[in-house]
């Protein structure tokens, strides 16, 4: 639970105009931490900095191509 507020501080930091009422965080992945909010929102937050370091680029590339970016 403790992980979970501080990742929502987080996003309510940086995004402190986007209004959600629910979060859930998802923490069985290895590389990432995902807190879902309102089931309609997802923020990926890595583990290590080896996964931002590489795979960050080539997530930004597939979101571009599906058009979610």
């Amino acid at each position: 639970m403790a992980e979970l507020r501080r990742l929502v501080a987080r996003i309510r930091a940086a995004f402190p105009h986007f209004a959600f009422d629910r979060a859930v965080l998802n923490d069985e992945g290895d590389d990432h931490a995902v807190v879902v909010l309102d089931e309609a929102w997802l923020f990926r937050f890595p583990r290590h900095a080896r996964c931002q370091r590489r795979r960050f680029p080539v997530e930004l590339i597939v979101l571009v191509a599906v058009g979610g970016a």
